[in-house]
């Protein structure tokens, strides 16, 4: 930044107002041909009071007609009568709208030295109602067009700012004049919060076009501001940052601050002042506890919605600690549970206590606490917090879910912190009206007398509500619960007294006794209801379907086989199948019992797995595994295999083969050997893919050499275990076994010809079809390349995609680069006969794919870079590219590795930058290229419209023939600034010529890291 334009960054200009110009409101062009006349033959009764009417009572009253914009371009002082009257019509805001707007249009007019006179005028009129407004940019916001607080502040900054301000990067700003280190706080501060407020559009009041004077696009003009805003957010953030060492009180400017000196007739009250800034008798003092609490709270919340929470939370700790400093005023109003709320969530989120979340004399609110307890405790004192969370419900149900879930795969909490805060949740769903019974019973069946005590303890927290309807459904719970056995005596003696009366008590505890023991828990609580045979016969039912106990589910059936002894139970939902081989087997069990148990059992386990519930399918599998165990061998190594596929599906979400350990490679091995004898039960088809799945993800290539068999899985995953085995690195050794692997999938992607016949027997047209020469089809090749997440076999599958992608499209300038572009043929015989589409959109999915497995790896971040340059999406080519270097290079304090940024990538970043019309980043990559491309450098320099910033980056130069070039440029076109601002690059001394090469490498490496790193702050 190196002029007063510079210091509060890119504005846009009045010509870019301009071209969204519409036809001339006639209403508007008569008022401003009345004010010439009056600006001309101005009378003494303009020099009068306004007017007023009095009422009977003599008291003078407000005007009936309210004050039009350009009479106080006519009366210098009469704005500030105006604003100082109570419920001042027209408003402040409806005034400062009209000075905007009306400057605008009077910049697209000839400019004449009248009319720059009367923009100023107007200038200052606006910047008197911000002063009168406090400068709050948050009011302004959501009462005027963002193109208007634009506007407002740019002027401000620009009005203050003296000409000879140069702000440079070691520029010490807490010494800027309080004037110029205000305006630029509060455009830099406005232009932060626009940007997080964009980022949730939910938060913005936009304004309706119909409502704006002038009715042009508002829409194009904000979009134009919002560019702005993203192009100088790094200058914004650095600059709020330095801006945080203050040590000193600022004087804000008010509205007396403002003073035009073109005013027709000066007012004599209004203190005299420099134009570029205020005097001392011109401002309101504002301490630098509130400024700096302001700034730390802007700059916390940016970090935050950017995810950057170490940040944040630094940031929070400093408001937090300046806040017993801070007192209510205009320009800082502490939101307490604002901030306590960032805090909680930093906490949360980083792991660690940040900052006391309670202000002093305050007390905590529940979440904080509960936030605290589980970044420093790990869940230690949560419990108490539940319970009296229980009485005051101000935790959402919907936290207190998340919570659970997130204590129950804790691996740090004990087992009776996550028992006791289960059955707080259980008390609080079962008080709103949705109970879980079976939950209950499970968490309480076998339980100590301390579970007992606490689940009392529960219902007491629930009781002491004092809301009734949470009371009868607390009762109906425990009606239900004391009805069962061997929960009710235990339930009795810890039941609260004053929940039943002494009638229900005695009924209860007298039910309890007569209760015949040798009954199963089930048929105990139907018995208690009904003897009708049949609604117990349905009840029972119901409890099949819903029961996901194994346990519970046994004892159900023991009920309903007592009941209908030679009935089955496997049709009580259409839906229940199992794999037909183990249905076979159970089919030949003498034991009904046991034939309904076995079957529903696995029919359970199969509906866990596509929830995804690998403990509960586990549970059942386990329970039928005991079942068989003596009974049927063939059985029971059926359903080990089985409990060995939920065991792998649960690695592969974790993405855990690489550390699983021999033993569970040797199951696996078993399994698949198994499958090859007649011994045993034919292994299901899932299972065997996802043990061959494992095999590769864990790199054992030498399994897939020990026989053979008959499935697409095993036949593509043996040829990618030869090539790995034979390493695809070494193209001589590997090529053999890489051109089987081609063929096959070239092979897949291949087509048949078949000609469809009319109902007369002629041809009617001919479709393509996948060939049935293939290993597999292709939805299967994506679903095996999918469930891969080995770098190595997913590197070499997305390498063959890629070379038989280029090849097809045999588009040499935008061909995609890959890991091993030797190993594969160069040709393929017969090209029309392979689909290209389905080679395109395979190739993405595969590249979308190796980058959710390792979004670090710089190859196939540069493989994805170049599909996106390949498809003319260039913003994110350079997203891609500039992650590949930025993950290789440490955020570029090393070089970029050549292997990464060839010289085509080079190229490529400079055509993606001239294709969005940042030449001026087009030219600082020509500097990287060797030699140095001085005519695609001097070519980008020429263009005229450019969206980078221009001069903001010319500290980034430092080859001098490309600074001399730049510097003659400006001098062609009068641009003075950008000319003194490359004339300050040029004469650095670093970049002297006659300096040892070391310290021009040392020069040019700094130029190029700072670079880099903009670079990618930009784009990612």
């Amino acid at each position: 930044m190196h002029s007063r334009a510079r210091a509060a960054h890119i504005f846009i200009s009045p010509a870019k107002y301009k071209e969204q110009k519409t036809p001339v409101n006639h209403s508007e062009t008569r008022q401003e041909a009345e004010l010439e006349t009056q600006t001309v033959n101005m009378n003494s009764d303009r020099d009068s009071p306004v007017p007023c009417v009095q009422n009977r009572s003599g008291s003078p009253t407000v005007p009936p007609t309210p004050l039009l914009w350009f009479e106080f371009l006519l009366k210098p002082g009469l704005l500030e009568d105006h604003l100082r009257t109570e419920n001042p019509e027209p408003s402040a805001t409806l005034l400062l709208e009209q000075f905007v707007d009306q400057s605008i249009k009077e910049a697209n007019n000839e400019e004449s030295p009248s009319q720059m006179r009367k923009i100023r005028s107007l200038k200052v009129l606006a910047l008197k109602v911000a002063a009168h407004l406090n400068w709050d940019f948050s009011y302004l916001q959501h009462n005027l067009p963002l193109y208007m607080v634009h506007k407002v502040l740019k002027d401000f900054v620009e009005w203050v700012s003296p000409p000879e301000l140069n702000i440079q990067p070691t520029t010490d700003v807490c010494s800027l004049d309080d004037s110029v280190l205000v305006a630029l706080t509060i455009y830099n501060r406005w232009s932060v919060r626009t940007f997080v407020e964009r980022a949730v559009p939910s938060k913005l009041i936009k304004t309706p076009v119909g409502a704006i004077p002038g009715a042009f696009n508002v829409a194009g003009v904000n979009d134009m501001v919002m560019k702005t805003v993203k192009d100088t957010l790094p200058d914004s953030l650095n600059f709020l940052e330095r801006c945080l060492p203050l040590s000193r009180d600022v004087h804000f400017p008010t509205i007396d601050t403002f003073v035009d000196a073109d005013a027709a007739t000066p007012d004599p009250k209004t203190p005299v002042t420099n134009d570029l800034g205020p005097t001392p008798k011109g401002s309101s003092k504002v301490r630098k506890e509130e400024f700096l609490w302001q700034l730390n709270f802007d700059l916390g919340c940016y970090y935050f919605h950017q995810q950057q929470y170490g940040k944040a939370a630094e940031m929070f700790q400093r408001v937090q600690d300046l806040l017993p400093m801070v007192g209510s005023s205009f320009y800082c109003t502490p939101d307490v549970p604002k901030l306590q709320g960032y805090l909680a969530a930093c906490s949360a989120l980083i792991g660690r206590t940040v900052g006391k979340i309670d202000t002093e004399g305050e007390q905590r609110t529940l979440l904080s606490q509960v936030e605290e307890t589980c970044a420093s405790q790990n869940y230690k004192g949560v419990v108490p917090i539940l319970l009296e969370d229980n009485a005051q419900q101000e935790l959402s149900v919907w936290y207190r879910e998340c919570l659970g879930d997130k204590l129950a795969l804790s691996a740090v909490a004990d087992a009776q912190t996550k028992l006791q805060v289960s059955l707080c949740n259980l008390v609080r769903w079962a008080a709103e009206g949705r109970p879980s019974i079976h939950q209950l019973q499970a968490a309480l069946m076998g339980g100590s007398t301390s579970t007992f005590q606490f689940f009392a303890q529960c219902i007491e927290k629930i009781l002491s509500t004092e809301k009734e309807d949470q009371k009868r459904n607390i009762k109906s719970l425990l009606r239900m619960l004391c009805s069962q056995p061997d929960l009710g005596r235990q339930l009795m003696e810890c039941c609260p007294n004053e929940l039943f009366s002494a009638p229900d008590m005695e009924a209860m505890r007298a039910s309890q006794r007569t209760d015949d023991h040798q009954m199963t828990r089930m048929d105990t609580a139907l018995a208690s209801q009904t003897d009708n045979l049949p609604l117990q016969m349905g009840q029972l039912e119901l409890q099949l379907l819903l029961t996901e106990n194994p346990v519970e589910l046994e004892a159900v059936l023991k009920s309903l086989h007592r009941i209908a002894p030679n009935r089955r139970f496997l049709s009580v939902c259409s839906k229940w199948q199992v794999d037909r081989t183990y249905g076979f087997i159970i089919e030949g069990m003498g034991n009904r019992l046991m034939q309904d148990y076995l079957f529903i059992l696995l029919v359970k386990a199969h509906h866990c797995i596509e929830k995804k519930n690998y403990d509960a399918a586990r549970d059942h599998l386990e329970a039928a595994c005991k079942a068989t165990r003596e009974t049927s061998f063939r059985l029971y190594t059926g359903l080990r295999n089985e409990l060995l596929y939920v065991q792998l599906l649960r690695l592969a979400e974790q993405k855990g083969a690489m550390h699983a350990g021999s033993d569970l490679t040797q199951k696996v091995q078993v399994c698949l050997l198994g499958n090859r004898s007649d011994r045993d039960i034919p292994t299901r088809e899932p299972v065997l893919e996802q043990c061959i799945l494992f095999l590769l993800n864990s790199q054992c290539w030498l399994c897939f050499f020990n026989g053979e068999l008959p499935m697409p899985f095993w036949r593509i995953g043996s040829l990618v275990a030869f090539c790995m085995r034979d390493d695809p690195a070494d193209s001589n050794k590997c090529r053999t076994v890489a051109k089987e692997l081609w063929n096959a999938v070239t092979l897949i992607f291949s087509t048949t010809n078949q000609t469809k016949r009319s109902a007369t027997g002629a041809a009617a047209n001919t479709v393509n079809r996948e060939t049935n020469l293939a290993i597999m089809t292709r939805v299967e090749f994506v679903n095996f390349v999918r469930a891969l997440y080995d770098p190595k076999c997913l590197s070499l599958l997305l390498s063959c995609l890629v070379k038989l992608y280029n090849i097809l499209k045999d588009d040499m300038p935008n061909s995609i680069t890959h890991e091993y572009p030797a190993l594969w043929p160069n040709t393929i015989t017969n090209k029309s006969s392979i689909d290209v589409t389905a080679v395109t959109a395979t190739t993405m999915e595969v590249i979308g794919h190796t980058l959710a497995v390792d979004p670090k790896n710089p190859s196939w971040l540069c493989t994805q870079a170049d599909a996106c340059y390949a498809k003319k999406q260039y913003g994110a080519a350079l997203k891609f590219y500039l992650q590949a270097a930025m993950v290789s290079s440490n955020f570029f304090e090393s070089p970029v590795p050549k292997g990464v940024w060839s010289e085509q990538v080079y190229r490529r970043c400079i055509k993606s930058c001239s294709q969005l019309q940042c030449h001026t980043q087009a030219a600082i990559l020509c500097q990287f290229l060797q030699p140095v491309d001085y005519v695609t450098a001097f070519q980008a320099l020429q263009e005229k419209r450019c969206y980078d910033g221009s001069d903001a980056l010319y500290d980034c130069f430092w080859d001098l023939a490309i600074l001399e070039f730049l510097i003659h440029t400006h001098h062609k076109r009068s641009e003075v600034d950008k000319k003194q601002a490359a004339m300050q690059v040029l004469s650095q001394p670093e970049l002297n010529t006659c300096n040892s090469e070391n310290l021009l490498a040392t020069a040019a490496r700094k130029r190029q890291q700072k670079f880099l790193q903009a670079m990618a702050k930009q784009y990612l």
